[in-house]
Formats: structure tokens, C-alpha cells, sequence
């Protein structure tokens, strides 16, 4: 089965869109890229799909996500624009809105086109939605939140802070 010119045509500005802008902008200088002095949370996480890896180091006090910030070693440009936007984002929320953040995305990633709620939460995060036409990337778009997921799972973050803990690849270290 062969694609008509019409959809060859689709998929190629849509390529050309996804490259241009915000991604291209963040994939090259992300914001937050660096391991984080302080941080009480380190999360690894691996896309097997992708060969993304990438760690993410948060700074959780008082059920607040003061600091936010991400390394890698091996990220394509999709992976680190999510991550820088994404750790951008993320500073200064509550745990409530990191949670609301969290699925505003997923559901834009998903869907392709973001709720009107959800495009007031996510700001220029939104430029994601358009990657539902492009299956191979959403991957690297979802690595930093579904490594976000990992730290959200924690005790740390769900329980009240008694001490400042090390989580490193989603176990602590007391």
C-alpha cells in the first residue's frame, strides 16, 4: 500500500513544523540541564524505543517543587526541548498542579489537541500536541514526564517529608 502525494505532503510539513521553533530551540540550548545542587530527588529514566536516557533531579520541600532540573548523556533534540519545558514548568508547583500538569500533557500528547484548561496549564508546552502525527517521536516527548511519573511515585512525594532522601532509579536511600 503506498501513500498518495497528498498524505506524503501532510507528513512532510508536519516534520518540517515539529522541527522548527520551540523544539529545535530547547533540543539545542534546553533550560534546566544539569545535575541540581540539593536535590532530595534523582530519578533515572530509559526509552528503549528511543535510546533516550536522561535523570531527573527535583528539589521537593514543603509538597513544592522548588528547582527542577535534567541531565543526559543520550537525548535526541524532542527528549531535551520536553524536559527543558517540562522542568521549567514544574517550579515552584504543588504537588496538586505537578499532578495536573502531568496529565494536561499526557492527554495533548494522546489526543493531539489540548483542552482549553489544559493549554492554560501547559503554556508553550503545547507545541507538543502536534506530535500525534508523528507516532516515532511522542516517545521521546514522553521520556522526562513518564520519568516524572517514576519520581511522583516515590514516598518522598507522597508522603510528608521527614528528611531530606536520595532517591536514585526509584529507590531510596536512607
Amino acid at each position: 500500500m503506498s501513500l498518495s502525494n497528498d498524505a506524503l505532503r501532510t507528513e512532510d510539513n508536519e516534520a518540517l513544523i515539529l522541527y522548527q521553533g520551540e523544539i529545535v530551540k530547547f533540543g539545542r540550548s534546553p533550560n534546566n540541564f544539569g545535575a541540581l545542587q540539593g536535590a532530595n530527588v534523582e530519578v533515572h529514566g530509559d526509552s528503549p524505543i528511543c535510546g533516550d536516557h536522561m535523570t531527573l533531579y527535583l528539589d521537593f520541600r514543603a509538597a513544592t517543587v522548588m528547582a527542577a532540573q535534567f541531565t543526559s548523556s543520550a537525548c535526541c533534540a524532542v527528549c531535551k526541548a520536553s524536559a527543558s519545558m517540562m522542568t521549567d514548568v514544574l517550579k515552584n508547583k504543588s504537588l496538586i498542579e505537578v499532578h495536573l500538569l502531568r496529565r494536561a500533557f499526557l492527554r495533548t500528547i494522546e489526543h493531539g489537541d489540548a483542552l482549553p484548561l489544559d493549554r492554560t496549564l501547559l503554556g508553550p508546552l503545547t507545541v507538543f500536541e502536534r506530535l500525534r502525527h508523528i507516532a516515532s517521536r511522542v516517545e521521546c516527548a514522553m521520556l522526562p514526564w513518564t520519568t516524572l511519573d517514576s519520581a511522583l511515585a516515590l514516598p518522598l512525594m507522597t508522603e510528608p517529608p521527614t528528611e531530606a532522601r536520595r532517591c536514585s532509579t526509584g529507590r531510596l536511600d536512607r
